[in-house]
């Protein structure tokens, strides 16, 4: 947690699969993230409160509350309403994708999702927090590379340099 680490940032992983949150724990803890985990939407809004996570990577599809209900709880609540959260989903169906980001999600990430892929936005993600910058222009692949430096993310990631 913060208090324990100051210079870490913390993400918070949100799934009711224990094999999913393993295998975002093991993609994001070896780039310096703090990891806290819940299996639920219950228990990630009693964790975001007190934690105040950087991040929070949330699944779309819970027993419970679901993540959408989950994002809408996080806005309402002054500690957490500026959380960036970025669904997991394997939905990606426009009408879907727009949904997320009518709910308030900075970004999506598709299940099964290849694990570069989520550290590069969740990387990315915290690289331009609190820039609006972020949301316009920056989630083109080559804006993604500039904010990954070889010590934050050793894996080699090629813009897309097609039109």
């Amino acid at each position: 947690m913060k208090q324990n680490n100051v210079d870490k940032q913390t993400i918070l992983l949100v799934d009711d699969k224990k094999d999913n949150l393993r295998i975002l724990q093991i993609t994001l803890e070896p780039l310096g993230y703090a990891i806290l985990a819940a299996p639920s939407g219950e228990v990630a809004l009693k964790i975001a409160e007190k934690a105040r996570p950087d991040l929070v990577l949330l699944d779309v599809m819970m027993p419970g509350i679901d993540g959408f209900e989950t994002l809408r709880r996080l806005k309402t609540n002054a500690a957490t309403r500026s959380l960036p959260v970025i669904f997991i989903t394997a939905k990606t169906d426009p009408v879907d994708v727009e949904r997320f980001f009518a709910a308030g999600a900075v970004d999506y990430i598709r299940k099964p999702f290849c694990q570069k892929k989520c550290a590069v936005a969740c990387v990315f993600t915290l690289c331009f927090r609190g820039s609006s910058h972020r949301r316009r222009t920056c989630r083109t692949p080559f804006y993604r590379n500039r904010c990954l430096s070889r010590s934050q993310f050793p894996i080699t990631i090629r813009p897309n340099r097609r039109g």
